[in-house]
């Protein structure tokens, strides 16, 4: 956290105003420049009382009080709605509760009171970044630049927020000026990683991580994203040690768990995947995508009521995710529970009544109770939704085949040879 000093009328305040760590999606850290610098720019109003719901206010922010932080900031608005700097902790504040469209409001009014103010400007970039708002968050940080052209931050950020528009070759542009006027952040140097592994340069995204990694040796989010990149190369054993590393610096720290698992699915170590999953899952138990991904490693090593269990409570949290409801069919299937396999594949065709992996699931059911005609239905849906699939035909050939109908199970087969698919034999 930055402590930043805000000076005026005699009283000097302490503003903490919040750090947001990195993710793989927008991995950023996004703060203030200095206060000191926007007090020069900004002239604090004499308003009785305004100073002393400033400082109580600042002081409750850099312990991170932010709703009492928020009240007192209120205090001061009210006292005096023409200063920029109320605003600014309100702002923070907001920020703090992660509130941040009432941030980016607050941002808003203090860059009209203070139009020449570079770090109103920034606070408004931050805002909008935190909203995912990336083209109005490099529109402040650009004119956050113009009035500070030696701001490294308003570079990083601004570097930051080009990221999460997938603009990685102008995200890396703006992190190297941001590493020249401040080559000591290692977190720029771990941002430009972040960007040169998304351009598969994967050898400038590791030195920019060793550097970082020089700079901060106890950031675990530095060791998890190399570990990504050494991932990338295929440099498992690599990606594990990183990983392990990050675990050691932070055990609550969900990113290198998922990967560590994620890589021994892969390799086909599945204890390790199920248990790394685990604990992933218990730092984020409201996460679908890891009770499905544990549910995956359940199934591949044939343990289908587990995998059930785990789709079932990815469904509880999610569902309207139409797959996961396929692949608890296929666990009841293997599970000999039909009527329960029937009703998930009947759900994800309710959920997605165009896409054909509902009807092919809800076919092979059929043939496995020996409902042929109920399966000709379904496979004629998916035919009708994609005559370029050729297991579709084959689902079809078959059921015909065991009705009798050699010559339309025949005309079957032979367009799913057409269509790519090998036959070594014919049922």
């Amino acid at each position: 956290m930055l402590l930043q000093k805000l000076s005026g009328t005699g009283v000097i305040a302490s503003l903490t105003l919040l750090s947001v760590g990195p993710s793989l999606a927008t991995p950023h850290t996004l703060d203030f420049a200095s206060m000191d610098q926007a007090c020069a720019q900004i002239r604090l109003v004499k308003v009785k009382d305004f100073g002393y719901f400033m400082r109580q206010a600042s002081s409750l922010l850099s312990r991170h009080h932010y709703l009492k932080a928020l009240a007192g900031f209120n205090q001061a608005v009210h006292l005096n709605p023409a200063e920029a700097m109320a605003y600014v902790g309100r702002g923070s504040a907001h920020i703090g509760l992660r509130q941040f469209a009432q941030a980016a409001a607050d941002f808003d009014i203090a860059v009209r009171l203070a139009p020449d103010s570079a770090f109103a400007y920034f606070g408004r970039g931050w805002a909008y970044a935190e909203l995912d708002e990336f083209g109005k968050a490099i529109s402040s940080y650009n004119k956050a630049i113009r009035l500070d052209p030696k701001d490294a931050r308003a570079f990083r950020n601004r570097g930051a927020a080009y990221f999460g528009l997938k603009m990685y070759r102008q995200s890396i542009q703006d992190l190297s000026k941001a590493i020249a006027l401040d080559p000591e952040d290692s977190l720029t140097w771990r941002n430009r990683g972040a960007a040169y592994d998304r351009l598969k340069k994967y050898g400038k995204a590791i030195a920019s991580y060793n550097k970082a990694i020089r700079l901060d040796p106890d950031c675990a989010e530095a060791f998890y994203c190399r570990g990504l990149t050494y991932k990338h190369r295929g440099r498992f054993k690599s990606a594990i040690k990183d990983h392990k590393e990050a675990i050691r610096l932070n055990r609550f720290y969900a990113g290198p768990y998922i990967d560590l698992a994620l890589i021994y699915h892969v390799t086909g170590e599945l204890d390790k995947a199920i248990s790394n999953y685990s604990k992933a899952i218990n730092l984020e138990p409201g996460n679908p995508e890891l009770l499905r991904s544990r549910g995956d490693a359940h199934a591949d090593q044939e343990h289908y009521r587990q995998a059930a269990c785990d789709y079932g409570q990815a469904i509880s949290l999610d569902p309207n995710e139409p797959y996961l409801y396929v692949s608890l069919g296929r666990m009841y299937t293997q599970l000999e529970d039909y009527e329960k396999a029937k009703v998930n594949f009947d759900k994800l065709i309710l959920l997605k009544p165009d896409d054909i992996m509902g009807y092919l699931s809800r076919a092979g059911l059929y043939i496995k109770l020996r409902q042929y005609d109920k399966a000709l239905v379904d496979f004629d849906r998916a035919i009708h939704l994609n005559p370029r699939f050729a297991l579709a035909y084959l689902g079809r050939a078959w059921a015909y085949d065991r009705l009798g109908n050699k010559m339309l199970a025949a005309r079957d087969y032979a367009q799913a040879r057409r269509l790519g698919f090998k036959l070594s034999s014919q049922p």
